[in-house]
């Protein structure tokens, strides 16, 4: 036992305490929370032109700062790309934190070192609550390394700032805290494979460097933590037959942390490629911030009341209501308002509260959009995957619906109904050039797809003509209203497939 799993058996349940305390009064901590963040930025030209400083109540934010999408802050970034200062924040960003670009073009997040603080409290208080429940046994972890699976923390520079994903931000700044040298040694981390640019050898250095080491947790977004899970395996079983899950080769892993989408999708596959089940908890964030941690075994997510002012929006409703007034099982559009110079920023996700006191949430789903694998397809995306395709193969079709499946992998289902004379000559190809567009639209989904192979090529199912057109007149027959009646076109509700099955001609696959 070492000296780090010693004391933290001792001392995690008072340091938890302690730490999850705003939990308790979190209306308070809320206000509290608003008043630093426009103290701070007063002097901003954001804060300068929305008259921070005038700002006393949380009415008088509300009445000042409308909810926006991340186009009304573009201009202030631009700004801040370019050099100029004390824009969105007093100064320059940390890191500038790069998207999937889940609503187009891939934004840009300036990332403060009060965000970096946030992240690091959160999974601090993961691992706390943890090792609280069981303090013998959970704190064994301590004495093996954490194994952290993060994105390419560096992509590029703008004007000396660094630009990286998330995951590979936080694990960036993380090696330069005091406590740097603490947490070198307890972890073991990817972002340096990133120099490696042939992915077959990134794998294979990939293998050869965490085969030498005892972990005991691997963390990071679920899907990138499954595939090079899987990875792995089928590399050592390549030359060792006998290996048949990952708790041969690591046999005292026994701990997750996983974010990016919900865990619960993929729980077969992942103790499958394990060999086990295996604890698990989820963190609930993206690049804008980090939003909720779970704290217990049972689901629901605690918000981090310390790092967002959060505001909620009922789904047909124009209300903000805060923390205090949620309701249960009631869906909420997610403001919010942070460090990093965003100020009623509408994340685009809808949430639910399993409970109000405490306050516990879980992730509805991400508005307008189909996330698999962290790949956040846009409605957008894929009408100009299909628009390209179209025009390349002299089709033209008269609707479509995209539905998510996640056995045996993630994948898509297209359900297309051509117009008449205008259906692919040759529809493998079609086929094979939509996948093609969708990875040019969405370079994350490309990355899960050849790179991480978290996903499977999609699947078409042509439909006959009218298809669209009689399952909308069922459900106005079925007394669903005007406007709710259309076929969504992006779903992960796996039962409207079996509406279109009847109206199938033909099932294309790739392979």
């Amino acid at each position: 036992m070492n000296f780090i799993r010693f004391f933290s058996k001792i001392l995690a349940k008072p340091f938890y305490r302690y730490l999850i305390k705003p939990t308790k009064e979190p209306l308070e901590i809320q206000k509290v929370l608003l008043a630093k963040i426009l103290k701070i930025n007063q002097n901003t030209t954001f804060g300068k032109a929305h008259k921070f400083n005038q700002i006393s109540s949380i009415k008088k934010f509300q009445e000042f700062l409308l909810p926006h999408s991340y186009e009304y802050f573009r201009p202030y970034i631009d700004k801040m790309t370019r050099g100029e200062k004390d824009i969105l924040i007093p100064g320059n960003p940390l890191y500038w934190g790069k998207t999937a670009g889940s609503t187009g073009a891939p934004k840009l997040i300036p990332i403060t070192a009060r965000s970096i603080k946030n992240a690091i409290r959160g999974t601090l208080l993961i691992y706390l609550s943890y090792i609280a429940e069981n303090p013998r046994e959970h704190s064994k972890f301590l004495d093996g390394t954490v194994c952290f699976f993060n994105a390419n923390p560096v992509i590029e520079y703008m004007n000396g700032i660094p630009v990286g994903f998330g995951t590979g931000v936080f694990n960036q700044s993380s090696q330069t805290q005091f406590w740097s040298p603490i947490y070198r040694k307890m972890t073991y981390s990817t972002g340096h494979l990133f120099r490696i640019k042939n992915i077959q050898q990134r794998y294979e250095q990939l293998v050869r460097e965490i085969t030498q080491r005892d972990i005991r947790v691997f963390s990071g977004v679920t899907t990138v933590v499954l595939g090079l899970l899987e990875i792995i395996l089928k590399y050592i079983q390549e030359k060792n037959p006998n290996i048949k899950c990952i708790k041969d080769l690591f046999p005292n892993y026994q701990f997750s942390i996983l974010g990016g989408e919900s865990p619960k999708f993929y729980e077969p596959r992942l103790f499958s490629v394990i060999g086990e089940r295996i604890d698990y908890r989820e963190v609930y964030g993206a690049t804008e911030e980090i939003i909720g941690v779970q704290l217990q075994d049972s689901p629901g997510l605690t918000p981090l009341l310390t790092a967002n002012f959060l505001e909620f929006l009922p789904l047909n409703s124009t209300e903000r209501l805060l923390i205090h007034e949620v309701k249960k099982q009631v869906e909420y559009k997610l403001l919010i308002t942070n460090f990093n110079g965003l100020y009623t920023y509408m994340l685009g996700d809808v949430v639910k509260f399993i409970s109000t006191d405490p306050p516990l949430f879980i992730f509805s789903h991400r508005e307008g959009t189909i996330n698999m694998a962290s790949e956040k397809m846009t409605v957008q995306q894929i009408s100009e995957a299909l628009t390209l395709t179209n025009e390349e193969h002299n089709c033209s079709i008269m609707e479509y619906c995209v539905i998510g499946k996640y056995t045996p992998k993630p994948h898509y289902i297209f359900i297309l109904e051509f117009l008449p004379h205008q259906t692919p000559q040759k529809e493998r190809e079609y086929l094979q050039s939509l996948n093609q567009n969708l990875m040019i639209c969405n370079p994350v989904y490309r990355e899960q797809l050849i790179g991480i192979r978290a996903m499977n090529e999609p699947i078409l199912w042509i439909v006959r003509k009218g298809t669209f057109s009689e399952l909308e007149q069922q459900n106005l027959e079925r007394g669903l209203p005007m406007g709710q009646h259309k076929i969504q076109h992006l779903s992960i509700n796996e039962k409207i497939l079996q509406k279109f099955e009847d109206y199938i001609q033909k099932v294309v696959r790739l392979n």
